[in-house]
């Protein structure tokens, strides 16, 4: 869902669409200068490394320091997202209106955005962010569009519907219910969300900073309430060490699948090595095939509905959640 902090988007040069190009020029909107930081790795490693131990706000500092020498989106977006962990709302706000300008299609800034408005209580969505509520299921970010739509609405999380299809979706929509919850003043709900968000998200993701900011957030508050300040921050510090193991083990899984698809995209192998290979992925990642093959029932019995793909025309995400939820009760299989 275009999540991750080392994504790609900005990379093509504006001049590859000549007619916005000129028209974001001439309203002066700011603009990539197309330059390549080939030293961002680097960068980006120095920043995340900071993050990771809960520094913020150095980890915020060091990305402004960084971005006085380069204008690179990649960048650009990091430092946004961190903006957001440390509550500067305004600085991060302007730094995504900056990223949509350089890739109009960067829907990850425009959910940002709108994220810091409802929050603010500022929810009317401007031209920037009004194309997220009008996403359709097809649409490559439509569960974006789908969150910003569960924010709006403060639509709350059931326990027997899953609006989400894997663990970034899930990690993604805990991170939203926790805001819902945390606004609502349910702290011991809002703080359960956002661990739960933590230990789940892909490794790269930045929710995995997101959830932990307003996670923090909450424990302050709660901690300036408590008398016994040594057990809360003792219990502060296992949760962080248990955020801990779960990246290293995530990491290890998500490098071993990589490798084990490699070999087996490599044509190398025989009938019987790849056989080997697509059983150790289904035992490291079983529940992806298991949904592909029920997702894929899913959008059929649309198409069976019409007697064609037309179907699928104008499908929402409910409709098609709706329908998975009901093939999951007819056949019985075991989601996980």
């Amino acid at each position: 869902t275009g999540s991750t902090p080392l994504s790609d988007f900005g990379l093509i040069l504006p001049i590859s669409r000549p007619a916005k190009f000129i028209e974001l020029i001439k309203t002066g909107q700011p603009q990539w200068d197309g330059v390549l930081d080939f030293s961002l790795p680097s960068k980006l490693e120095q920043i995340t490394n900071l993050a990771l131990e809960n520094k913020f706000k150095k980890a915020e500092e060091l990305s402004e320091t960084m971005l006085k020498t380069s204008n690179d989106p990649v960048l650009l977006f990091a430092s946004a997202m961190l903006k957001f962990c440390t509550d500067s709302f305004d600085q991060s706000a302007s730094f995504f209106k900056r990223l949509c300008s350089m890739e109009p299609e960067n829907n990850t800034s425009r959910l940002m955005l709108y994220i810091m408005a409802w929050l603010s209580d500022k929810d009317q969505p401007d031209a920037l962010i009004r194309n997220l509520f009008d996403m359709d299921w097809y649409d490559a970010d439509e569960y974006l569009g789908y969150l910003a739509r569960v924010l709006k609405d403060k639509k709350r999380m059931e326990k027997n519907i899953l609006d989400y299809e894997n663990p970034s979706e899930k990690s993604w929509r805990l991170f939203i219910e926790g805001l819902i919850s945390e606004k609502a003043n349910e702290s011991a709900h809002a703080r359960e969300m956002f661990e739960q968000s933590i230990l789940t998200c892909d490794i790269n993701d930045w929710v995995y900073f997101l959830s932990f900011s307003r996670l923090n957030r909450i424990r302050e508050d709660s901690g300036e309430r408590q008398k016994d300040t040594k057990a809360h921050q003792k219990e502060a510090e296992a949760f962080i060490q248990r955020a801990k193991d779960y990246r290293k083990e995530a990491g290890g899984i998500k490098e071993t699948i990589a490798e084990l698809i490699d070999r087996f995209e490599s044509g190398t192998l025989s009938h019987e090595e790849n056989v080997e290979i697509l059983e150790k992925l289904m035992d490291l990642s079983p529940e992806n095939l298991k949904r592909a093959v029920i997702y894929g029932s899913t959008l059929a019995s649309f198409c069976v509905e019409q007697f064609s793909v037309g179907g699928l025309r104008d499908l929402t995400y409910l409709q098609i959640q709706d329908r998975y939820r009901s093939f999951m009760q007819l056949s019985r299989f075991d989601e996980r």
